[in-house]
């Protein structure tokens, strides 16, 4: 009989967390690190357009050669390896869907600069971009999978679930804030210094982030032997 445990020594199941793992890891970095590498750069190279954050991590596209290619590559990095997933059971095909309508999102966000003659193109991308992160937590990643750490830990998955739906609650909301923003009826745009839409980015960024990190089960994970905080003291032996 094959071994269905979710472990180390499923090297597909192992190989699949990773990748979770990366897209997590370049979502959560890439606003605070674009303004680390902004401001650095910014004191040795003397070159930035006036602020030294931009209004939006999209603009830093326009800061200096290092933070416009360390955005783009990043968005199409994180697009590539989120075309890559492919789901936990053979009912995947939304999986599939929602994954490479993302790679081609992210790509359009990555590569048509937001302040150029196809800003439309830009802007209608990230929104369509963080609905489908929305989406894919609150439908995708809430469904039974029956995975055998899954089955062992019902009451776990269930708390697993309130955390994705949490995190697209998160997202949904930082959409509508933009999009108030967008209407010009509510005066946000005073907030933080005219850096709303940075924020309102970054807080929709670390929410999806959290999502992945989550699924990737290095964090809140079934077993011991996944990774960072644990809920089990179960063993590879057990």
């Amino acid at each position: 009989m094959t071994d269905t445990t979710y472990g180390d020594s499923n090297i597909q199941g192992t190989s699949a967390r990773a990748i979770n793992l990366c897209i997590g890891a370049g979502a959560l970095l890439l606003g605070p690190g674009l303004v680390l590498v902004g401001w650095v750069s910014s004191y040795f190279l003397l070159t930035h357009p006036g602020w030294l954050t931009a209004p939006s991590i999209s603009e830093y596209y326009y800061f200096n050669e290092l933070t416009r290619n360390g955005f783009v590559g990043t968005m199409c990095a994180v697009g590539l390896l989120m075309s890559a997933y492919r789901g936990w059971h053979q009912r995947n095909l939304w999986d599939r869907v929602i994954a490479v309508w993302s790679l081609i999102f992210a790509w359009l966000v990555g590569l048509v600069p937001c302040n150029s003659a196809l800003s439309v193109v830009h802007f209608s991308a990230a929104g369509l971009l963080f609905g489908l992160m929305a989406a894919m937590l609150w439908f995708r990643f809430t469904d039974f999978t029956r995975d055998a750490a899954e089955d062992r830990d019902r009451a776990w998955k269930e708390v697993r679930n309130r955390i994705y739906k949490s995190c697209a609650c998160v997202i949904i909301a930082a959409i509508g804030v933009k999009a108030l923003s967008m209407t010009g009826l509510v005066g946000l745009d005073t907030i933080s210094s005219g850096n709303l839409t940075f924020w309102v980015e970054v807080t929709g960024l670390s929410a999806f982030s959290f999502g992945w990190l989550t699924k990737s089960r290095y964090i809140l994970g079934y077993q011991a032997t996944d990774g960072w905080f644990s809920r089990s003291w179960r063993t590879a032996a057990n």
